[in-house]
């Protein structure tokens, strides 16, 4: 293999890394950003909470919402906002929301539920280890 073809194969592999790293700082970038923004559900303040919401088209969508001790079901379009109709929240299938819920961050979310879905396989495969090393 002379030295062209090995530099060249060696560019090629640094330009496909390269290419690879900005694709994924891309896509954290575009999921940090849809996520504040599609972040919906529990989003609300003291007077008016957002249940649930299910989009039904483009620029339309139905909300469940919460305001003045009353739960309503609203149809939302890009120009018009409109009641359906008042619902009883006793027969609604919605979790209590935990007050101190906040929107968090994609990296906080995503330390989460690595740490749920692999932590005790982590942590049990370290134990091994030193239980191994100690032997």
């Amino acid at each position: 293999m002379d030295a062209k073809s090995l530099i060249s194969n060696i560019g090629s592999v640094l330009m496909a890394l390269v290419v690879f790293v900005l694709i994924l700082y891309l896509a954290y970038y575009a999921t940090k950003k849809l996520g504040k923004r599609l972040t919906i559900k529990g989003v609300g303040n003291k007077n008016i909470k957002i249940l649930d919401s299910i989009p039904i088209g483009q620029n339309k969508s139905v909300m469940i919402i919460e305001t003045a001790g009353k739960t309503l079901l609203v149809g939302i379009t890009q120009n018009e906002i409109s009641l359906i109709t008042e619902l009883d929240r006793d027969k609604l299938d919605i979790p209590e929301k935990d007050d101190s819920a906040q929107p968090m961050e994609f990296s906080t979310a995503f330390k989460k539920v690595l740490e749920e879905k692999f932590g005790g396989k982590i942590s049990k495969s370290k134990e091994k280890n030193n239980d191994s090393n100690k032997k």
